[in-house]
């Protein structure tokens, strides 16, 4: 009963391979390290925001930088920090000033979510984020 409570509040790295799925429509790379993450509760109307920050190699990085450049259903972004104004899950994720200015590409995607890819400078570390309020 414990782990049921203590799994809700704090989801375990299995819950962000499957929102990395969700938001990438992709499989969570065999590399993958979850270095960071943070989700909030759901309301009571189900709705929550989850963030992971993961680091995978040079050639899982290209590989879903080239995926998501050819998807039609994500656009680039300009600012990644522009959809992210007061979200508390992207910055307990990504707590460093001017965090904006570590991403080389980014991409976001509308539909019942808001879905959210950044691509850090390193060649090797990517954001996921998911909103559904």
């Amino acid at each position: 009963m414990c782990y049921f409570f203590y799994s809700a509040f704090y989801p375990g790295d299995d819950f962000y391979a499957q929102e990395y799925a969700q938001i990438t429509g992709l499989a969570l790379p065999a590399s993958a390290d979850i270095q960071r993450k943070d989700a909030s509760y759901p309301d009571q109307h189900g709705d929550y925001a989850a963030c992971a920050r993961i680091k995978v190699s040079a050639a899982d990085y290209q590989q879903l930088l080239r995926q998501l450049s050819r998807d039609t259903a994500f656009r680039a972004q300009s600012s990644p920090r522009y959809h992210f104004i007061g979200s508390q899950t992207f910055d307990n994720v990504n707590p460093e000033p001017n965090a904006e200015a570590r991403y080389r590409h980014a991409f976001s995607r509308d539909d019942n979510a808001f879905r959210f890819v950044g691509f850090l400078q390193d060649g090797r570390t990517i954001i996921v984020y998911r909103s559904s309020s």
